[in-house]
């Protein structure tokens, strides 16, 4: 996989941007422009009881359904 992405906004752009809720804590990620699969980056997840919107971090990357471990996510040979 050559997925590698980019987050060049500063996190409290992003709050505003996205209207994230004040009470859950800002992540420490700074910004990057060279993310590759495996790397932790930044997510928004929205709660469907209540609609408000936070930030987590999460792993970057794609693993195959077919994949029973989620290493071969990260070979040359998974797509």
């Amino acid at each position: 996989m050559c997925g590698r992405t980019r987050l060049s906004t500063e996190f409290s752009q992003i709050r505003i941007i996205l209207k994230l809720d004040d009470r859950f804590p800002a992540p420490n990620f700074p910004p990057r422009w060279n993310i590759p699969p495996t790397q932790p980056m930044l997510r928004v997840v929205r709660d469907d009881d209540t609609h408000t919107r936070r930030a987590e971090m999460m792993r970057w990357g794609r693993i195959p359904s077919r994949a029973k471990d989620e290493k071969i996510g990260f070979s040359a040979h998974a797509g």
